[in-house]
């Protein structure tokens, strides 16, 4: 009997192996179930919902498939839709990142604030991370020569992005480019796709529910080399301010276009915070009222 339970826990240790070997392709709409390796304040809530950082400061949460892919090729394909609720209407931090690592471990000395949970100080720009990293930046930080506090940017082991550009999409209807707010709290979805034979990377974006556009938001060639087992996944941080910062679903594809998503599954982010209504100063006011009652009945009195 134990002779029989042991082949049978070697048998199903193998067919995990044999499955992780195999898995290049997979489409995530929602997470509930999906055994993602999760780290940080990085949750999944009953319907479904990634929840890589919540309003807390100063924190990191980091969510990866659970296997490595192996990349025979340098080539990808991945699509996901993410959602910033900022703690404040109009500033949250400090963003998402789309990333590739040869270890998961390689993270686990990476800072919160503007390293985004991807490196520290000493290891932020190391040309032996072979990091790569699409960032959803929303705090301009001059020490990586970010352009604003709403770009997105192609990260090469260094947070000093490589290329980058503020957030929008190309609206093939209108013919023209639209900003998005990245921390508006409304599903976006982006698209990065590399080419390995052209050695070119796209990335699009657009909000949720409207078609991939033709033109790409950055589009630029580049040699990835990227070689042998390789984890994916996304990590996210805080700082001195904070945002609520959600994955709804991600479709990755190893060997060809990622597959789409099944819409209607994926689960809501909560709805952006409402702007806090100032209370009247009735420091001010009452003075006010007092001020005009004793002018009226010094007129009265004086006719």
């Amino acid at each position: 009997m134990a002779v029989s339970m042991s082949i049978l826990v070697y048998m199903v240790i193998i067919s995990s192996i044999a499955i992780a070997e195999n898995q290049n392709q997979f489409v995530y709409n929602g997470f509930h179930g999906s055994n993602l390796h999760l780290n940080g304040i990085a949750k999944i809530h009953p319907n479904g919902l990634l929840e890589l950082t919540n309003t807390s400061y100063q924190q990191i949460g980091r969510a990866f498939f659970p296997f490595p892919i192996k990349f025979n090729t340098s080539s990808f394909s991945t699509t996901f839709v993410f959602a910033i609720v900022p703690k404040l209407p109009e500033i949250g931090g400090h963003g998402i990142t789309f990333t590739i690592s040869p270890s998961i471990e390689f993270f686990n000395r990476a800072l919160a604030n503007q390293y985004l949970g991807l490196f520290n100080i000493t290891s932020n720009g190391h040309p032996t991370n072979r990091v790569f990293a699409i960032e959803l930046d929303t705090i301009k930080n001059p020490e990586f020569e970010d352009i604003d506090d709403n770009h997105v940017g192609i990260d090469i082991n260094s947070l000093q992005s490589y290329v980058s550009a503020p957030a929008g999409y190309y609206s093939d209807k209108e013919k023209e480019n639209k900003t998005l707010r990245l921390i508006s709290g409304k599903p976006v979805q982006l698209w990065i796709d590399y080419d390995e034979r052209d050695m070119l990377l796209n990335v699009t974006m657009a909000p949720l529910g409207t078609q991939k556009p033709w033109l790409p938001l950055l589009s630029t060639n580049l040699n990835l080399s990227m070689s042998g087992s390789m984890h994916v996944g996304f990590s996210a941080s805080t700082g001195s301010v904070a945002s609520d910062q959600y994955i709804l679903g991600w479709s990755f594809n190893k060997s060809g276009q990622s597959q789409s998503f099944d819409y209607a599954k994926l689960p809501p982010p909560p709805p952006p915070r409402s702007r806090p209504q100032a209370k009247p100063d009735f420091r001010v006011a009452v003075p006010s009222v007092i001020s005009c009652l004793l002018v009226i009945t010094f007129i009265g009195t004086a006719y």
